[in-house]
């Protein structure tokens, strides 16, 4: 509840100074969007853990091309991005996979959230590659990191790292969510992090969910 409250708060005064000093209407409504998805992402959060929890995830497999699902999160997260003056940047190929293409967005969605959350200067890079075994999609960013003893505990449900408890207006679900659809979908689910440096989180999409593959 008071995770919740914290957005809905910065709503209201927002609301409050564009009543009041309309002209201010251009530095304002960034925030107030802001502010909405911040709300909105929390209750996405929450629905998907709940259909995790009673088992009613209903995963429709398509072919998804990899270039339509890139220009989709780009739509999505590069204002977010801009909003904390950050670089989003991304890069991918002529791919396509078989799997569910909301929950493959859900997990992706979620990375990069992730990293614009916890990073105050530099960018977030969301990218496609060849692997050894198939594709690899990989979310870079150059934020606070992760500290060691704590890269085990992040995957948990409603975890927050003692260290960072403000830096977040989340619940402490988006790893936990994105390990669960990981596994539902299956696909292998890493990270690399430093503190101070920033983390890489890596899906592995194996060969045989491959369509197409052009170089």
């Amino acid at each position: 509840a008071h995770d919740i409250r914290q957005p809905v708060l910065a709503l209201d005064m927002y609301a409050d100074m564009l009543r009041s000093a309309p002209d201010m209407a251009g530095e304002i409504t960034p925030k107030i969007g802001a502010a909405t998805k911040s709300v909105i992402n929390m209750f996405d959060s929450l629905f998907d853990l709940s259909r995790l929890e009673a088992g009613q995830l209903n995963i429709k497999t398509r072919n998804v091309d990899v270039n339509d699902l890139m220009d989709e999160l780009e739509l999505q997260y590069e204002p977010v991005a801009k909003v904390k003056n950050l670089e989003l940047r991304l890069h991918s190929g002529d791919y396509k996979i078989r799997t569910d293409h909301q929950l493959l967005k859900r997990i992706l969605g979620n990375l990069v959230m992730n990293a614009i959350k916890f990073t105050d200067k530099g960018g977030i890079l969301l990218a496609c590659r060849p692997s050894a075994n198939g594709v690899r999609f990989e979310v870079w960013d150059t934020g606070i990191g992760i500290e060691a003893d704590q890269q085990v505990a992040v995957f948990k449900e409603f975890y927050k790292s003692p260290s960072n408890l403000g830096t977040s207006d989340g619940f402490g679900l988006g790893l936990s969510i994105v390990a669960r659809l990981c596994e539902a979908l299956h696909l292998d689910f890493s990270m690399r992090s430093r503190v101070g440096r920033g983390s890489v989180f890596c899906i592995e999409v194996p060969r045989q969910a491959l369509v197409r593959v052009v170089d």
